[in-house]
C-alpha cells in the first residue's frame, strides 16, 4: 500500500465528531488517505488543499540550541498557567537572534489565527522540528502539552550534545585530510612537473630509469585528473541539491548513506533513538498501538526507515502488535525481543526506556571508538603521503643522476 509513495502535505478543514471545526495540516499520500486518517482521529473532512513546500536549501531553519530553548521555555510557561499565545509572545520578546525571533513570531501568528501549536510548528519549523509534530499533536489532544514539551526539549538537548561531540571529534581528522589534499595538490601541480622537467633535460632524450618512468606516468595522470576537480565539486553540489529538493533523489541518497561503514551505523542509531523516544511518549500517553507507531514513524528522517515505518503502520492497523512494527522498521532481534517482552509483561514503557538508554550509550561509545581509531589512522595516512611525495621527487632525481654518471 505504501511502497514507493511520496507523502504530500495537506491543509484541511474538518468537523469533529463532538461538534466544532478544526483546521490543521497533515501528511498523506492523497486526499482519500487524508480523509481516512482524519476519520480515525474522529474528524470528518470538509475541505483539503495540497501545500507545495518550498525548497529550504537557502532558508534559515531553527537551530537545535534555539529549539531546545523554545520547548523548555514554552513548557515552563505553560506549567505556570500562562496561555499559549502569551507564552509565545514572551519568548519572542526575549529572543536575541533575529532568525529565532522571526520563527517564534510566525508560530505565534499562526496560533493566534486559530491553528494548533503542532500545526503552527509544522508550518514554520522546517526539517529540524518535523519529527516532533506528531508528539505535539498527541500532547495537545491528551492535555499533556507542558510535560511533553519538557520531554522534547530534553530529547533535542541530547541530540545536540551527540552532534556537538561528533563535530568536536571530527575537527582534527578534517584538518589533517584538508592538509593532505593541499599537499597532494601542490606536489602534483607544482613540485612534480618541475622535477620531471629537470629530469627530462638531464636525460636529453635518453631512456628513463624504470622507477622514474613510472613516477612520470603517475604524475601526468594526476595532473590531468586534477583539472576535473572543479567539475567534480559542481557535480557533488548538484547531487546535494537534488537530494534536498527531489524525493526520489533523497531516497537514493538515504539508501547510500546506510551502506557507508561509519555513517550508516550513526544514522541507524539516531533513527532508533528517535523512534523509541516518541514511542515511549505515545505509550505513556495511553495511545493505541496504531497511533503510537504512526507518531513514532513521523520521527524518522531517513527515507529508507520511513518507508518501512509506513508498512509497519499498515501492519499494526491490520491487527499487528507494536513489536511487529518494530521488527519491520529496524530488523534488530534485540529491539524486537525487548518490546515483545514489554508487551507481554505489561511493562512496555519501562522496556522502551531500557532500550532507549542502551542505544544512547551505544551511540556515545561508537562516537568515541570511531574517532579514537580515526585519529591515528589519519596521522599514518599523512605520513605515507609525505613519504610518497618525497620518494616521487627525490628518488627520480637521484636515480637519473646515477644513470647519467654511468653513461659518462
Amino acid at each position: 500500500m505504501y511502497r514507493g509513495i511520496v507523502m504530500a502535505l495537506y491543509t484541511y478543514r474538518a468537523i469533529r465528531d463532538t461538534g466544532g471545526i478544526e483546521i490543521g495540516s497533515i501528511e498523506a499520500a492523497d486526499k482519500r488517505e487524508l480523509a481516512a486518517a482524519l476519520q480515525r482521529q474522529g474528524l470528518f473532512l470538509i475541505k483539503a488543499k495540497e501545500v507545495r513546500r518550498p525548497g529550504r536549501l537557502f532558508t534559515r531553519e531553527v537551530r537545535r540550541k534555539e529549539a531546545v530553548h523554545f520547548f523548555a521555555s514554552l513548557g515552563a510557561l505553560l506549567r505556570g498557567g500562562v496561555p499559549v499565545g502569551s507564552a509565545l509572545r514572551t519568548i519572542e520578546e526575549a529572543a536575541s537572534a533575529s532568525g529565532y525571533r522571526a520563527f517564534v513570531r510566525r508560530v505565534r501568528e499562526s496560533v493566534e489565527a486559530g491553528h494548533s501549536l503542532a500545526d503552527s510548528i509544522d508550518r514554520c519549523g522546517g526539517n529540524t522540528l518535523r519529527a516532533l509534530v506528531g508528539p505535539l499533536r498527541t500532547a495537545e489532544r491528551t492535555g499533556r502539552l507542558p510535560e511533553i514539551l519538557t520531554v522534547l526539549s530534553e530529547q533535542l538537548e541530547q541530540d545536540r550534545k551527540i552532534r556537538a561531540q561528533l563535530r568536536k571529534a571530527s575537527i582534527y581528522p578534517t584538518v589533517i585530510v584538508l592538509a593532505l589534499c593541499g599537499l597532494v595538490t601542490i606536489a602534483v601541480r607544482v613540485m612534480l612537473p618541475k622535477v620531471m622537467g629537470s629530469i627530462r633535460e638531464l636525460m636529453a632524450g635518453r631512456p628513463l630509469p624504470p622507477f622514474t618512468a613510472k613516477v612520470m606516468v603517475i604524475a601526468d595522470w594526476l595532473r590531468d585528473a586534477s583539472s576535473y576537480l572543479p567539475l567534480m565539486a559542481l557535480l557533488f553540489v548538484a547531487v546535494l541539491v537534488a537530494a534536498k529538493l527531489w524525493p526520489r533523489a533523497r531516497r537514493i541518497a538515504d539508501r547510500v548513506k546506510l551502506v557507508l561503514p561509519v555513517a550508516g551505523r550513526f544514522i541507524t542509531f539516531r533513527e532508533t533513538i528517535n523512534f523509541l523516544r516518541v514511542m515511549q511518549m505515545g505509550v505513556g500517553a495511553g495511545l493505541g498501538a496504531a497511533r503510537t507507531v504512526e507518531m513514532a514513524m513521523d520521527a524518522l528522517n531517513n527515507e529508507v526507515f520511513r518507508r518501512r515505518g509506513r508498512r509497519a503502520t499498515a501492519a499494526v492497523r491490520s491487527g499487528g502488535r507494536i513489536s511487529d512494527a518494530v521488527r519491520l522498521v529496524f530488523r534488530d532481534p534485540y529491539v524486537y525481543a525487548m518490546v515483545l517482552t514489554g508487551e507481554t509483561s505489561g511493562e512496555l514503557e519501562d522496556s522502551i526506556g531500557t532500550l532507549l538508554r542502551h542505544y544512547e550509550d551505544r551511540a556515545s561509545e561508537e562516537v568515541e571508538r570511531t574517532f579514537a581509531v580515526l585519529g591515528p589512522a589519519v596521522v599514518i595516512l599523512l605520513g605515507m603521503v609525505v613519504l610518497l611525495v618525497l620518494c616521487g621527487t627525490l628518488v627520480p632525481l637521484w636515480e637519473s643522476m646515477q644513470y647519467i654518471g654511468r653513461l659518462r
